[in-house]
């Protein structure tokens, strides 16, 4: 018998459903967000190391900002709340 109470307790209702499927909902499309960043970046070194790969065929100007991209683009964020 307490292990029906304690069930019925802890069901949820519908009201309670719906705020967590909106809050889920909400942080997938951040994540989506995200993942379309990382996946463009990802696109974006691409084509800068095929420029380095292909130096010779572009000037001497262009690599080297290539090259600045691709070290900024690496590089780690530091943690500023400190």
């Amino acid at each position: 018998m307490e292990e029906n109470n304690k069930t019925e307790e802890s069901a949820l209702s519908y009201e309670q459903l719906m705020v967590i499927a909106k809050s889920l909902q909400q942080r997938a499309a951040v994540a989506e967000q995200k993942l379309m960043s990382i996946d463009a970046v990802t696109v974006r070194l691409g084509f800068l190391f095929k420029v380095l790969e292909h130096a010779h065929i572009f000037s001497e100007e262009y690599v080297k900002q290539c090259a600045d991209e691709i070290v900024e683009l690496l590089k780690l964020e530091q943690d500023t709340e400190e």
